[in-house]
């Protein structure tokens, strides 16, 4: 197969089109070629929310664990995008559920960062690392409590996620609530055992963050909460 055929699959396997995508893996299209960016056939399926697809390349022996040029694999795109059932066949297929981007990010970050609750949860089951941190230092805690998705802060902490956790510039998941204004985050955080007094490399505490909103009634209420023993 030619370098167009192969550019075919990867385009059939973006538009989700089975049976071309069928038709080209017979003719010995290179299921793992990659585009300048470095997206796979596989990663465009997966973006694209294509299972069947997804379920032929598998059979077909694609590589389930390569990435694109950001380090991207298949698995942090069906965990960015939000594809339980696609994530469930990559996982099944041996994908790497700890795998790190080249800024650091795992698969379970991207599930938090858009908030796909089933995502978080199977990839918990799958034994992904809670405490992972980033090339920032930020935990999926962090980037949780940074967009206020609750049910995930709950799903993490029940997974053991270190509520005290710290970044390189020493700051933690509370720090990141009260410098964003989430207030249900903040209550969340404190009943599970989050740091009040904790100082950032700046001597900063979530207090001092707070103090700094601009919206009134939001400020004022985080403050209350901070000061309460």
């Amino acid at each position: 197969m030619n370098n167009n055929g192969n550019k075919a699959l990867g385009i059939a396997a973006s538009k989700g089109h089975l049976e071309i995508v069928k038709g080209l893996i017979k003719a010995k299209a290179d299921v793992n070629s990659a585009n300048g960016e470095g997206n796979t056939p596989l990663i465009f399926a997966v973006y694209n929310g294509h299972l069947e697809v997804v379920k032929a390349l598998i059979k077909a022996n694609v590589e389930i664990n390569a990435a694109n040029h950001k380090g991207d694999t298949a698995l942090m795109t069906a965990a960015y995008k939000g594809h339980l059932e696609i994530a469930k066949a990559l996982i099944q297929a041996k994908a790497e559920v700890n795998a790190v981007n080249y800024s650091g990010w795992t698969a379970l970050m991207l599930a938090t960062l858009n908030e796909h609750l089933e995502v978080v949860r199977e990839l918990i089951k799958e034994k992904a690392e809670v405490n992972a941190a980033n090339d920032l230092g930020a935990t999926a805690l962090m980037i949780a409590a940074s967009k206020e998705h609750l049910e995930v802060i709950k799903e993490l902490i029940k997974a053991k996620a270190e509520v005290n956790a710290i970044t390189p510039q020493g700051y933690t998941a509370l720090i990141v609530a009260a410098l964003k204004g989430r207030i249900p985050c903040i209550q969340l955080l404190l009943q599970v055992g989050a740091n009040r007094e904790h100082k950032n490399h700046a001597g900063q505490t979530a207090y001092d963050f707070a103090q700094e909103l601009e919206n009134d009634k939001t400020r004022e209420e985080i403050l209350r909460l901070l000061q309460e023993s």
